[in-house]
């Protein structure tokens, strides 16, 4: 785009001068994944994806206004006036860019192989949500455990007892059964939560003594349901529109449960966010048998008990803000450190849906 702009020097016998300001477009920068794509060995080719591009308008510039004064409520962040916002091309107000919300789900496989990456999970969150908090401007988050299984399959909203056993349905306790100690009635934890370190050590470690037959999709994909998120689900609150949503998955074995394959999930997910892939970041801790020099922190061990997950490593890569290392690794926080630019990009492009 190029604008002409002539402006008259006026001086001792100098002639009038024009001087062309070229403005280029600025380019979008995308996400780099931890990992670099792998070569995944399948019966068949994975769906070619189609992301959606989401035109974004221009946060208007209030450097000039008064700093808006926060309340003790995160939900009611004061929004600049309207007369200053950006004006959509219907006539209404356009989304303010950059978000002040993330919901972290955290998908934990709880079969019996899975008591040293809990282990490994725990010791490494105070540090990832340490470099969030310095790294990323949202200061309101939401932090939910769930596992891979449910025992009464269908599972229902009926009471708290019966969301124990809900697939999908956030932690309230350890897997002995103790309270936790979340700050409220909710299934998740919210900003402020006292001693955060040691009731996220005691949700995520949520035990060996889950079926075989993991569902970490299912799981995913339900616990961030309509149907869950609604004022009578077991997740009631959870997921808001106008927050990034951060999936962290750790399971040592592909997902041969949940009903669909990488392409299904994938659509399944961003339905939940209007179809928005910005809006979504998923890091994938899992096995890597079948990856050529394993993923970042592996390869696993050719006699360990985690297997490679194909399926699990295409779904992650099928997203534009999804990164992937290996299960096996000694320390995760070397990943998740580096996994929160991924964070900090969704955050700084997102466009928040109005009020």
């Amino acid at each position: 785009m190029m604008t002409l702009r002539r402006v008259g020097l006026v001086g001792l016998g100098t002639l009038a001068a024009c001087v062309q300001v070229f403005d280029l477009e600025p380019v979008a920068s995308e996400g780099v994944g931890i990992a670099a794509p792998v070569e995944v060995p399948a019966s068949s080719p994975p769906s070619e994806l189609h992301g959606t591009a989401t035109e974004q308008l221009s946060p208007p510039d209030v450097s000039s206004a008064p700093t808006p004064v926060t309340t003790d409520t995160p939900d009611e962040v004061p929004w600049p006036g309207e007369a200053e916002l950006p004006v959509a091309p219907d006539g209404g107000l356009a989304p303010a860019v950059g978000c002040n919300k993330i919901d972290f789900l955290f998908v934990i496989d709880n079969s019996l192989s899975m008591l040293q990456e809990q282990s490994n999970l725990t010791a490494s969150f105070p540090g990832f949500m340490q470099v969030v908090a310095e790294t990323v401007q949202a200061t309101d988050h939401h932090v939910m455990v769930i596992d891979t299984d449910g025992w009464d399959g269908e599972g229902t909203q009926a009471s708290a007892e019966a969301c124990d056993d809900t697939l999908g349905a956030g932690k309230r306790s350890g897997s002995g059964g103790q309270e936790c100690g979340i700050a409220g009635a909710q299934r998740y934890i919210e900003s402020g939560q006292p001693d955060l370190e040691g009731v996220f050590s005691c949700l995520a470690e949520v035990g060996t003594f889950g079926d075989f037959g993991e569902q970490p999709m299912d799981a995913m994909l339900r616990a961030i349901s309509p149907a869950e998120n609604a004022s009578a689900g077991c997740n009631s609150g959870f997921l808001r529109q106008d927050a990034i949503l951060v999936v962290v998955l750790v399971t040592d074995e592909d997902d041969t449960r949940s009903a669909g394959r990488a392409e299904a999930w994938r659509q399944a997910l961003l339905e939940t966010k209007s179809g928005n892939e910005r809006a979504v970041v998923v890091l994938g801790f899992v096995g890597d048998d079948n990856v050529e020099g394993g993923l970042p922190g592996g390869p696993c061990p050719l006699l360990s008990v985690s297997f490679g997950a194909p399926e699990l490593q295409r779904f992650v890569q099928s997203l534009p803000l999804g990164s992937l290392a290996s299960v096996c690794a000694d320390n995760y926080a070397p990943f998740f450190e580096q996994a929160v630019s991924s964070i900090r990009n969704a955050c700084d492009d997102f466009s928040a849906p109005l009020r």
